[in-house]
């Protein structure tokens, strides 16, 4: 499933990812990768983390270190 798949890939990397980054390596289109996010953002929301989404930064996780395990 891709949600588990980008979950998976912010969960387990220190590194920050753009939506382009994350499109292009689930072979999607860099809007099914915002939407995507979108649905994932209150998966984590309802798990006290959230997910920061910053033009010309990327996407990454901010939660107590806890919460993100």
């Amino acid at each position: 499933d891709r949600i588990n798949n980008i979950l998976e890939i912010l969960l387990k990397s220190p590194k920050v990812f753009n939506a382009t980054h994350l499109a292009n390596e689930l072979y999607v289109s860099k809007s099914t990768v915002l939407n995507d996010l979108n649905m994932i953002e209150s998966i984590l929301n309802s798990k006290n983390i959230n997910l920061i989404k910053r033009e010309n930064v990327g996407i990454l996780l901010q939660g107590s270190e806890i919460d993100i395990r």
